[in-house]
């Protein structure tokens, strides 16, 4: 991970083999580098070195022109995206990483659509995320199978509560 220009930018590149070495050693200037840490185990011992000559480069660039840069020499790298870059990147959006759900008093609202798939199997969103408090009576009684009793005294003690309280209200 190698810090870019733009305010917490960076970049992620994984160089596997004496090509992809040169490759990136060429591309950053410094051709000198390739002959000097030939090796992954010459390369892991100055690794400092190479860090601070890989970010010298990388730090004139944003993510995005370094990925594309790199990537265009063979050079495997990403650019690491904040929420707001996820949402609008073209990869991201061409595999339906998002799903928008209508939230209640928010409007549409981007919901990861990915998940963990079992077996292939895609898993949908099946609606907003429950409102402050909403899923209170189900959890506590239904999946937990706490008397009614007892929820109504955890709600009096304030240890459950259906609207937000407190800080910031």
């Amino acid at each position: 991970m190698f810090r870019c220009r733009g305010e917490d930018a960076w970049v992620a590149i994984a160089v596997e083999d004496e090509r992809e070495w040169m490759a990136l050693c060429n591309l950053i200037g410094r051709t000198e580098m390739a002959a000097r840490y030939a090796g992954a185990a010459a390369r892991r011992a100055a690794r400092g070195d190479i860090a601070a000559a890989i970010t010298a480069w990388t730090e004139g660039r944003t993510h995005y022109e370094a990925q594309a840069e790199l990537q265009a020499a063979g050079i495997a790298a990403g650019a690491v995206l904040n929420a707001a870059e996820l949402l609008t990147d073209p990869h991201v959006r061409a595999y339906s990483g998002f799903e928008y759900v209508e939230t209640p008093g928010v409007g549409p609202d981007a919901v990861s659509a990915r998940g963990v798939p079992a077996f292939g199997t895609p898993v949908p969103v099946s609606g907003p995320a429950p409102g402050f408090g909403e899923a209170n009576d189900y959890i506590l009684r239904e999946l937990l199978g706490i008397p009614t009793a007892e929820v109504d005294e955890l709600r009096r003690c304030g240890v459950v509560a259906d609207e937000p309280t407190g800080v910031g209200h």
